[in-house]
């Protein structure tokens, strides 16, 4: 029962980080505009967003390699979620 917990409890870490670095790449895509130096900007957030994911992926997983793939999981299905909300934004509409 606790392994079980354990998985899920990976996975929705994994939704959480996915959430926070697909969100702040939006935000960061935004925000670009009214930045002066766009290049520092950009690797800036790139750098911060990359360290939290990892330091939240290694925590998780704990040495275990179920609980890394159930965390890349939600990691990937807030991808998936993310690029789907993109896609029906009326910005993009067709």
């Amino acid at each position: 029962m606790t392994d079980i917990f354990f998985l899920l409890l990976a996975f929705v870490s994994g939704i959480i980080a996915g959430f926070f670095f697909f969100g702040g790449l939006w935000w960061t895509i935004n925000k670009l505009v009214m930045v002066k130096n766009q290049n520092q900007f950009l690797i800036k957030s790139f750098v911060i967003r990359t360290l939290i994911v990892l330091v939240i992926v290694y925590f998780v997983s704990d040495d275990d390699v179920f609980r890394l793939f159930f965390c890349m999981f939600g990691f990937l299905t807030m991808r998936y979620i993310a690029i789907r909300k993109i896609q029906q934004s009326p910005v993009n509409a067709k």
